[in-house]
């Protein structure tokens, strides 16, 4: 991850993805989930997709399909305990 700070007035990728959170933090920007669910009725509020899914909160399981199929290297724990 390309975290070092230039003064070339670049925007690192840290600092991009913690601004793009930070628009539904503040709410910034709108989620309509009327509108969502009037376009895909089938859709799974948190709630159903973690009885589905079997999603426990567990951190030594995955929920990503393709970190299970083996497509993507799994977070070890520690890392993942700083994210």
């Amino acid at each position: 991850m390309n975290t070092k700070r230039v003064a070339d007035g670049s925007t690192t990728w840290e600092q991009n993805f913690r601004c793009w959170w930070a628009q539904y933090r503040d709410d910034i920007v709108k989620r309509d989930f009327d509108w969502i669910r009037k376009l895909h009725p089938g859709g799974h509020t948190l709630e159903s997709w973690m009885l589905e899914t079997g999603y426990d909160g567990d951190l030594l399981k995955n929920p990503l399909k393709n970190v299970e199929d083996g497509k993507f290297p799994r977070l070890e724990l520690s890392l993942a305990q700083k994210l």
